[in-house]
């Protein structure tokens, strides 16, 4: 269900912005690459994270309509699914971000270093899966959230480094329009 606007939306960017990275830097257009990256990342950011905000206050009509549970005997599986739901809907910020940035790493001909961070992800991943199988009453929310917590890992590290790579990716401008939108996105809420 999450994956939806994430499919749609950022899959969609992420493969179409790809040969007009790679051309931008065949061309040696640092600066318009670095503003397509930039304008990229926001545009799916707009539609993703509501689209998140929607799933994660929305969670409970949404697993009820989809799998027409209903009754005492559906109530406990529409609140663990739905849970579920809400923590893989927060993967959406990271995820989304991921589709474009990995792509820009591609058009630099830089393919290990997404490789290594979604290495890194992954075994952060299983950390976290442990910590809240172990030492939480997450249950299988748990895992959603381990996977979102691992998203945003990759995500971050992927944005470091590709704003070392590229002298400068406008991260603060990118930051500042991130928290306008988790802002619109929680008054929408």
């Amino acid at each position: 269900i999450w994956q939806l606007p994430y499919g749609i939306f950022a899959m969609g960017m992420g493969t179409a912005l790809l040969p007009t990275f790679s051309e931008k830097l065949a061309l040696g257009q640092k600066e318009a690459f670095k503003e397509i990256l930039n304008k990229g990342i926001k545009l799916v950011l707009f539609l993703t994270i509501p689209s998140g905000a929607g799933f994660i206050v929305l969670r409970e009509p949404i697993i009820s309509a989809i799998y027409k549970w209903s009754g005492n005997f559906g109530t406990e599986r529409i609140l663990l699914t739905g849970n579920i739901l809400m923590f893989y809907s927060l993967a959406l910020f990271s995820q989304s971000i991921l589709a474009i940035v990995n792509r820009a790493f591609y058009a630099c001909n830089d393919t290990k270093t997404p490789l290594y961070s979604g290495i890194l992800a992954i075994l952060s991943n299983a950390l976290f899966c442990y910590i809240f199988f172990h030492y939480t009453s997450l249950d299988a929310s748990g895992m959603a959230l381990a996977y979102s917590i691992a998203g945003t890992v990759n995500a971050l590290i992927l944005l470091y480094v590709l704003n070392r790579k590229l002298d400068g990716i406008h991260l603060k401008e990118l930051m500042i329009y991130i928290i306008k939108i988790l802002v619109s996105s929680l008054i929408m809420s």
